[in-house]
């Protein structure tokens, strides 16, 4: 008597038993973010045959199965998005893996559990890592502004404060009256406390070399009598002087006359060109000056009337305004907050207004990402059965790239509900299974027992 069905019991046994390991790991891990739940998946032994033949001369096959086996698939599901509020939570809403690397081994692993922190181990400050202390990976962002993919970069926050830049350029758009009938002579200085001597100013706070700020006002006085060089389609003339607000009073800088200029308009109130002091043609349409802040030197500014399209300076009948007044200078400034793009640029906000793209996020990709080895910690390895690898920006079309959520972290894809069910699907079968077990073992000890 052959006891195969004994053993396929046994098998039986171990396998809903797996079965039942898989469920309870699922369970365990259900609030476990970026957890990626499995599946138990069950299959039939080799079967053993027996040939015999028919009563039709046939040779018929008989073939007895050798129990069943079971291996855990982890399915690549979408976890569900959580936010959370915090800085460098982060969660992928689509395709793709964060890659982060153990600095002491520079292996790199992957993860969609996107709890990252700032490093602020002396000497390591700033790095972005994960829970182990592994480092984000990323790419540097080059002269274009665009991320310089392929080389991958362990992502960095600056945690030193962000340095003061002088100002170098100041973009004004400014209409100036035409109705105003106020007309003076070049030879009538703008005088900042005589109002008759000049018809509207303008202010901008720029920045010196030491991140000290200086108010810079700019006087318009329409004149009549200009007799320098003029440009193609030039038809009024308003003559323009620059002062900066020093202990309550307004000095003239950079000094007199080289602070004045005349800007030209033509009979639409278009500006036709920008002349300086000697009545020189400078440009179409700005203006530079070098400019004394004391200790912080001289310094070079230039007076932008034209900075964008649409903002140009003009001579219209819609009164006086500023609708454009701009600088790019700005003050030294502390690290305030960190965001992150859906397409993964790590921007770094400052105390100062600035704010400065420091990297891009990395997303990799697999062929077949089921076949990710796991290795606990909520991180995967790579494994040859993954296929082949693709690395990318957050969004990236060519590669099919999931996006970033700020703030955010992906749930766990456990499913409770469909883990109790299969829990009592495999205590069934399992109580079946060990039936056929004691089963087999009842007919054993009769056969043993037979009397001959």
């Amino acid at each position: 008597m052959q006891a195969t069905s004994f053993f396929n019991g046994v098998s039986g046994l171990k396998s809903f038993s797996q079965g039942l390991n898989i469920v309870a790991d699922n369970l365990a891990n259900s609030n476990t973010y970026g957890y990626k739940s499995s599946r138990a998946e069950f299959a039939d032994v080799l079967y053993r045959e027996l040939s015999y033949t028919g009563s039709d001369l046939t040779t018929e096959i008989d073939q007895v199965g050798q129990g069943a086996t079971v291996w855990s698939h982890q399915l690549m599901n979408q976890g569900a998005i959580q936010e959370t509020g915090r800085t460098l939570d982060l969660a992928i809403d689509g395709n793709g893996f964060f890659t982060v690397k153990n600095l002491d081994t520079e292996e790199l692993y992957y993860t969609r559990a996107g709890q990252f922190g700032v490093d602020g181990v002396v000497g390591q400050e700033g790095f972005i890592i994960n829970d182990q202390g592994y480092r984000l990976q990323g790419f540097a962002i080059g002269d274009d502004g665009e991320p310089i993919v392929g080389n991958l970069i362990d992502l960095q926050i600056p945690v030193e404060n962000l340095p003061g830049e002088a100002t170098t350029i100041v973009g004004l758009g400014v209409n100036l009256n035409p109705a105003d009938t106020r007309v003076n002579q070049v030879a009538t200085d703008i005088d900042p406390e005589v109002s008759g001597t000049y018809n509207y100013s303008s202010s901008t706070t720029v920045y010196d070399a030491n991140g000290d700020t200086h108010q810079i006002s700019v006087y318009y006085q329409r004149v009549d009598d200009y007799a320098g060089t003029v440009p193609e389609g030039g038809q009024t003339v308003w003559k323009a002087s620059t002062f900066e607000t020093q202990d309550g009073e307004q000095v003239a800088n950079p000094a007199d006359p080289a602070n004045t200029f005349y800007l030209h308009f033509t009979d639409t109130g278009a500006l036709a060109g920008v002349t300086d002091s000697t009545g020189a043609t400078v440009s179409a349409d700005s203006i530079g000056l070098t400019m004394d802040f004391g200790e912080a030197g001289q310094q070079a500014i230039t007076l932008d009337f034209a900075p964008a399209a649409g903002q140009a300076t003009t001579q219209v009948a819609e009164g006086y305004s500023t609708s454009t007044n701009t600088q790019d200078g700005f003050a030294e400034g502390g690290l305030e907050s960190v965001a992150v793009s859906e397409d993964g640029f790590v921007t770094a906000y400052y105390s100062n207004g600035e704010m400065v793209d420091v990297g891009v996020v990395a997303l990799t990709t697999f062929a077949s990402p089921g076949n990710l080895r796991r290795e606990g910690d909520n991180l995967w390895a790579y494994d040859a059965d993954a296929g082949e690898i693709w690395v990318g920006q957050p969004t990236d079309e060519e590669f099919a790239m999931g996006a970033i959520e700020d703030q955010s972290l992906e749930t766990s894809t456990v499913d409770t509900a469909t883990e109790m069910m299969n829990m009592i699907i495999y205590q069934r079968a399992f109580q079946a299974s060990s039936k056929t077990v004691t089963t087999s073992d009842e007919m054993i000890k009769t056969a043993i027992n037979m009397k001959t």
